[in-house]
């Protein structure tokens, strides 16, 4: 069980990461959670409305960022991101780009947040 002094890192800001962060605050699983997207505008926009339910429960923080270095000292981090699929396209068409987000993704994790959990959520796009 993660305990409420936590800070959880969630990348990607589309519905599954904001569906994931939002879940976080509903169940009161930690005081900071970091929303991080590559496009602010995206991770500002989830964080906002998640934001919004924050008054009815308890003190937590949502932080919308681009910044890896906002994720350093995460307990756990949840890794959402992923290529689009296009239409006709299967998952293995995407096999190749989606490998090279992830390696990116944990090149920079292992660099700011080493020791933190990291959750590789597999979904189809």
């Amino acid at each position: 069980m993660i305990s409420k002094t936590s800070k959880v890192g969630v990348i990607g800001a589309g519905n599954v990461g904001a569906d994931v962060a939002n879940a976080l605050v509903l169940l009161r699983k930690c005081v900071k959670v970091v929303l991080f997207d590559r496009t602010l505008s995206k991770a500002e926009g989830q964080a906002w409305d998640i934001e919004d339910s924050i008054p009815l429960l308890e003190e937590m923080e949502i932080i919308p960022s681009t910044k890896y270095e906002d994720l350093a000292d995460s307990d756990v981090i949840v890794v959402t991101v992923g290529v689009q699929q296009k239409l006709g396209q299967t998952r293995l068409d995407t096999l190749s780009d989606n490998a090279e987000i992830i390696r990116s993704t944990m090149k920079e994790l292992d660099r700011v947040a080493p020791n933190s959990i990291v959750l590789n959520d597999n979904h189809e796009n």
